[in-house]
Parts: structure tokens; C-alpha cells; sequence
């Protein structure tokens, strides 16, 4: 059976880490009030948000977690929402309280593997513009020199419809526009794309 982190059966091995047990995933025999039914995490940039259910007749919790996936745990605190290294997994054990001090087991959340910081948007291109042809338009822009962009979309507007879906190219600063009519009056709006995002397009041509 798991002790806190105050008990005599876990060794200290460092000001905040404990080597002991891991929290049970099972609800202390006859102590009151009983465990959170479940937690679940949340992660963030620097941060790793634990959430579990209101436990009835609880005033308090507390919260212990683990990095080594059980290996060693951190000693229990009132409150814990947030840890700062993106690069670990977190397993938080959490257990309720009430104002006798008496404490439920612990219930421990499923591990929250590494967190990868979404990556910024590419620069949006600019200068684009758009030379007519025969049945074709000429587009061409400045490439923003951002080693991320893996490609760009186009898209296309005519005859004061609404603009049509984004078409992708892998060119890098010119694009020729075939199948179009001839008299007709075409816009066209540029976006440069990455693995992960797309940037904001840039102005739309000149008709």
C-alpha cells in the first residue's frame, strides 16, 4: 500500500523528490472521503494542468506526480497545476481530504507523454502580382526567405463570385494559372503553408 511522502517507508532523494510506492489507482479502505473517480491532464506550453471531479464531503486535495512513469514521486502539495519541462511525461496522483484529516488513496491520472510547442506561422508573401495571358494569369511574389515554408495556396475570385478554395503549388516565387477565360476579370489571394500552419494571405492582386 502506498504511503505519503511523510511516511517512514519513503526515502527522501532530494529536497522535493520522494522514492516510495507508487500512488494505487485504488480508494483507501475505509477512509473518508473517497478518491477522485478519475484525473485527467492538460498540457500547455510549460505547463501541465491536472482536472478531476468534485469528491463529496473533500475540503481539500492534494497532488503528487511523477516523471520516471512511477518510478519516484514528488512530494504531495495542496495544489499543483503547472510544471515547467516540456521535454518529460507526468503521471499526477491526486487524493481528497477533508477537514478531520482524513485522506483518500490516491488516484493517479494516465501519463501525459512530451509536449511540442506548436509552431509559429510562416510570413505571409507579399508583392504578388498578375499578368494576364492567353487563358492564363502569371503570378508572382517575393519570397519571404522563411526556411519553413514547404509550399503556398491560391485562390482564386472571378466575376464577383465569392472566393474559391485554397489550391496548393510547390512553386517557390512565380505560378502560371491556366483554364481560365479570356475577358473575364480574375483576382487572386497568395498563402504561404508549413507542416503545421498556414500564414495569413497576403493583399490580393490587381484585376
Amino acid at each position: 500500500q502506498a504511503q505519503p511522502a511523510n511516511h517512514p517507508s519513503c526515502a527522501p532523494v532530494t529536497a522535493l523528490t520522494y522514492s516510495c510506492q507508487p500512488p494505487p489507482d485504488l480508494e483507501a479502505q475505509g477512509s473518508t472521503p473517497g478518491a477522485p473517480a478519475s484525473v485527467s491532464l492538460s498540457r500547455a506550453d510549460g505547463t501541465v494542468t491536472a482536472n478531476w471531479p468534485a469528491v463529496s464531503g473533500a475540503t481539500k486535495y492534494r497532488a503528487t506526480y511523477s516523471t520516471d512513469g512511477g518510478g519516484s514521486w514528488h512530494a504531495p502539495v495542496n495544489n499543483h497545476t503547472n510544471v515547467t519541462d516540456n521535454a518529460k511525461s507526468y503521471i499526477v496522483g491526486v487524493r481528497a481530504g477533508n477537514d478531520s484529516d482524513q485522506w483518500s488513496g490516491w488516484r493517479n491520472s494516465p501519463s501525459a507523454g512530451p509536449y511540442t510547442p506548436p509552431q509559429p506561422a510562416p510570413a505571409a508573401p507579399a508583392g504578388l502580382t498578375a499578368t494576364a495571358g492567353d487563358g492564363s494569369v502569371a503570378l508572382a511574389w517575393n519570397d519571404p526567405a522563411d526556411s519553413s515554408i514547404t509550399g503556398y495556396e491560391y485562390r482564386t475570385r472571378w466575376a464577383g463570385v465569392a472566393w474559391g478554395e485554397w489550391t496548393a503549388i510547390s512553386a517557390t516565387d512565380s505560378y502560371t494559372v491556366t483554364g481560365l477565360e479570356n475577358g473575364t476579370e480574375y483576382r487572386f489571394k497568395l498563402r504561404a503553408v508549413k507542416a503545421t500552419s498556414a500564414s495569413k494571405p497576403g493583399p490580393q492582386s490587381a484585376p
